[in-house]
């Protein structure tokens, strides 16, 4: 998936994971989704490959919406988090933070009438909490051809959702989702400014990011 920035707003957020509130500072994305998840593989391969690269599922819905909160942290606590064939990305290349700091990206979707692979899901409203780290480039994306202009490449963490449907899909290319039933989203925002205000909680369930 690729993010590309719409502008940022002076908007609230507030993200509770394990019933903690914390106020994050934030910059709104427009998503664009790309709907398919290629096999895990692909990364390293010819672009010849690529073109016959597995697709896995299809997503779709018929609204959605997206805030992503952008957190600065010592990049030495988020270094045992990423594989080391993995670089953080330095904060202050976004001019985000400080040359020893990375990102950490909390992507808070929400999807009205989703579908995976052209089935409805149970849900009719599918919320989905994407935690990550941004990384530069891998070498191997690189030789692959696979960059995407505007991209950010980011090392997903966890992601949780309360649709199982959605989450199972997710498995099944060995994403580490996490299925929270009682997700909570209240969303006040203005759409045509994309002001306002937006409250995420997920109930406490036990997971090595908030050890």
């Amino acid at each position: 998936m690729s993010y590309q920035i719409a502008r940022p707003h002076a908007v609230h957020v507030s993200y509770k994971p394990g019933a903690v509130l914390r106020r994050l500072s934030h910059i709104l994305f427009k998503r664009t989704l790309v709907a398919c998840i290629a096999a895990l593989g692909l990364v390293g391969q010819s672009f010849v490959d690529r073109a016959n690269a597995q697709v896995l599922h299809t997503y779709g819905n018929s609204l959605g919406h997206e805030v992503v909160n952008v957190i600065a942290v010592s990049a030495s606590k988020l270094r045992p988090l990423v594989p080391p064939e993995y670089t953080i990305l330095p904060a202050s290349n976004l001019m985000f933070g400080s040359p020893d700091q990375g990102i950490v990206t909390i992507a808070n979707f929400q999807g009205i009438n989703p579908t995976v692979d052209q089935r409805l899901s149970s849900r009719q409203s599918q919320v989905a909490i994407d935690v990550g780290i941004l990384i530069v480039e891998p070498a191997e994306a690189a030789k692959a051809g696979v960059n995407i202009p505007g991209a950010f490449y980011v090392y997903a963490l966890t992601i949780f959702t309360n649709d199982a449907q959605y989450a199972a899909s997710l498995h099944t290319g060995d994403m580490p989702v996490e299925f929270v039933d009682a997700i909570g989203y209240q969303r006040d925002m203005d759409d045509a400014t994309g002001v306002g205000d937006l409250i995420v909680s997920v109930p406490p369930v036990p997971h090595p990011l908030f050890d």
